[in-house]
């Protein structure tokens, strides 16, 4: 099953354009499970399906979110959570300083604020997270440098202490991830941290798919839509 999803979306890839929504797995936007310093913008809806395939306590863990930018610093959103136990979580976002020149872009949020989801302990996700947008934008795939997007941060709750992402452009359309974050995601009931990647792709102007591994032991994936209601 594993093989066959990630197969599937690798396939559909091809055909895909370039790459507008960056919904995280757990919900507020971000690489695969941590945060970075960029929101949605302002009256722009994300609506977003993950699913961790056999991850938590061999269940699958699927979120199913929603952000939306309700100011032009700030992102609310909520996900309704499903792992053997249906939760939902309270999600926030804001930019404090934004990136200019050589400053980065830092930010300030909270996951689960609410702290309903007791699968990473019972203390909201608060942090801090700075952004900074490395080297010029590749014009083609075999650019030398092609753009990369680094994010540092510290957490509480699921972050658990020192966080770090980075956002990869290896083409106009796709986007490879990394992450390192100080929960064991594979394995929640354990000491331990997580290195995890992804692969993100555009597969329209308005729809992004989502694959990653989870510490190299297990699948994720996701779809992301992204639209303003007028």
């Amino acid at each position: 099953m594993r093989n066959r999803a990630l197969t599937i979306i690798l396939l559909i890839t091809a055909f895909a354009s370039p790459l507008l929504s960056e919904s995280s797995y757990l919900g507020p936007t971000g690489n695969i499970a941590t945060p970075d310093a960029l929101v949605v913008a302002t009256g722009t809806w994300e609506i977003a399906y993950h699913q961790f395939v056999e991850v938590f306590a061999d269940a699958d863990f699927i979120t199913t979110s929603i952000n939306y930018g309700l100011l032009p610093k700030l992102e609310v959103g909520g996900a309704f959570t499903s792992n053997g136990e249906d939760d939902f979580v309270i999600n926030a976002k804001y930019v404090l300083v934004p990136e200019v020149g050589e400053r980065p872009a830092v930010a300030v949020g909270v996951f689960d604020a609410a702290s309903t989801l007791d699968i990473f302990g019972d203390d909201p996700g608060f942090y801090v997270v700075a952004t900074k947008n490395l080297g010029p934008a590749a014009e083609s795939v075999t650019s030398p440098l092609r753009q990369a997007r680094l994010s540092i941060g510290i957490g509480s709750g699921v972050y658990d202490g020192f966080f770090a992402n980075l956002d990869w452009v290896v083409s106009q359309r796709a986007h490879v991830l990394v992450e390192f974050i100080n929960n064991d995601l594979a394995k929640p009931d354990s000491q331990g941290s997580s290195v995890n990647a992804g692969f993100r792709y555009g597969l329209t102007d308005m729809v992004t798919l989502d694959a990653a591994t989870i510490d190299f032991e297990d699948l994720a994936f996701g779809v992301s839509f992204r639209t303003r209601f007028r």
